[in-house]
């Protein structure tokens, strides 16, 4: 079995981190054991170059780990401020992007001042890779105040800058397209900020979400039964003994009523935070409420195909660039199934 993992976080800043879990062939190519073609293609060939410099790279980021380990024993494991920051100021060291997905995984529990502080010293770089690595913090962050810590720090480089790099955007985009609720809201909430309109179509495919349906199982999900029950003696037996003489009846029950039967269901969920986000977006760029639309997704996309397009390009939108990363709009929505990269919270 081969397993394949990818950093997201990595994604983000445009360095894809592939992690292979390879079983012990005796240094023979594993071959193709029913292995898709597409993994297969990320598999170096043992002995050579591309082989010898995954063993290289494995062999660096284990040796930042027991390093980041080290300083954060000797620097986060106590209350004293002044050691705290010492700890901060060595991490400064770490500066290549490559690093900084290992920063974040080794600092991932610890106290908001030394996460925070992380933050501040990718802020200070003032470089795209960084400034993706704040927006997946953003967005996919555990916590909701440390989410926040780092949008602030994006909103200060936007300000700075002009404009949301590229890969943040993605970042962002990936967010739209996760599973958890939570970089849901928040790729939203940044969606609104930056005025990415370019992510409109994916906002009004993550507003509703619907589960269920369509289930292969087998019998009912569920029944519910609204009727009366009357016992009657459905049976009598007569138990006779020396001058003695006894009966032994037995209970039956009549059911009269409605019975409702389930076979499957469907559950929907309105996202509330994401749809006002996507009516605040729309509404500034359309220059006429939206909030009308509600959830309906057809009406929406209807609305985004006829309207907002044409108009966005009379506006000159899709022509617009800027090498520090501009939206451009795109002609249609993604096709189904297409989804940005998704890191996991």
């Amino acid at each position: 079995m081969i397993s394949l993992a990818l950093s997201a976080s990595a994604l983000a800043q445009g360095e894809p981190d592939v992690r292979i879990s390879l079983p012990d062939t005796g240094g023979r190519p594993a071959g193709h054991n029913n292995v898709p073609v597409w993994i297969e293609t990320l598999i170096p060939e043992p002995g050579s170059e591309a082989w010898a410099e995954a063993q290289a790279r494995g062999a660096r980021e284990a040796d930042l780990r027991r390093t980041l380990r080290i300083i954060r024993g000797e620097h986060f494991r106590t209350g004293d401020v002044e050691r705290r920051q010492v700890g901060l100021w060595k991490l400064n060291a770490f500066d290549e992007p490559w690093m900084t997905p290992i920063l974040f995984e080794e600092f991932a529990r610890e106290a908001e001042d030394v996460r925070t502080g992380l933050l501040d010293q990718l802020a200070a770089r003032g470089d795209e890779a960084s400034d993706a690595a704040i927006a997946w913090a953003a967005v996919f962050d555990h916590d909701e105040q440390h989410r926040e810590a780092a949008a602030l720090r994006l909103r200060r480089r936007v300000d700075h800058e002009g404009a949301l790099p590229m890969r943040a955007q993605l970042v962002v985009a990936g967010g739209l397209a996760d599973r958890s609720e939570s970089a849901i809201r928040a790729a939203a909430g940044l969606a609104d900020t930056f005025n990415l309109v370019q992510l409109i179509p994916l906002m009004i495919q993550a507003q509703v979400a619907s589960t269920g349906g369509s289930s292969p199982r087998t019998g009912d999900l569920a029944w519910i039964m609204v009727a009366t029950q009357t016992a009657f003696v459905s049976d009598l037996q007569p138990v006779m003994a020396d001058s003695a003489v006894a009966f032994d009846p037995q209970l039956s029950v009549i059911t009269e009523g409605t019975l409702l039967r389930s076979g499957d269901a469907v559950v929907t969920t309105y996202r509330g935070p994401v749809h006002r986000s996507l009516v605040n977006l729309t509404t500034r760029h359309w220059g006429a409420p939206t909030d009308g639309f509600g959830y309906d997704t057809e009406r929406w996309e209807g609305w985004y195909q006829t309207e907002f397009v044409p108009h966005m390009r009379a506006r000159g939108a899709e022509t617009a660039e800027d090498p520090r990363g501009s939206i451009t709009l795109p002609s249609q929505r993604p096709a189904p199934g297409v989804r940005p990269a998704s890191p996991d919270q």
